[in-house]
């Protein structure tokens, strides 16, 4: 079952320049229970395809979640989701692209802490 999730979640295989992200390497799945994203380099659209696809896969998924708790979990309200954490590293980049994922940050029922670091 995980591991047909895994491709569900995985972005398509025709558009091979909008994603490198592999959803199934032992560190994302640790990002994926602590619930972080990190957004570091220049702000493109591949860049943005990544994030805004991460926040909404962390928004539909909860901590600790499983098929026992699943109704339970899906009843939350937004305040209750637990947080998103992104941590941002960018010197910039393309505004159309930043603003994408603004809007994703904000159309997301978890609430998103950012944290920026370096630049």
């Amino acid at each position: 079952d995980q591991k047909r999730d895994r491709k569900e979640v995985s972005p398509s295989t025709k558009n091979k320049k909008a994603s490198k992200v592999q959803y199934d390497k032992p560190e994302v799945e640790l990002l994926k229970r602590k619930r972080a994203i990190f957004l570091t380099g220049r702000i493109d659209d591949s860049v943005a395809h990544d994030v805004m696809l991460k926040l909404l896969l962390l928004d539909s998924v909860s901590e600790g979640s499983n098929s026992k708790n699943e109704k339970e979990t899906s009843k939350r309200t937004p305040a209750e989701k637990p947080p998103i954490l992104m941590y941002i590293n960018s010197g910039g980049g393309k505004i159309s692209s930043g603003l994408a994922i603004y809007d994703a940050m904000q159309a997301v029922e978890s609430p998103v802490h950012t944290y920026v670091l370096g630049r």
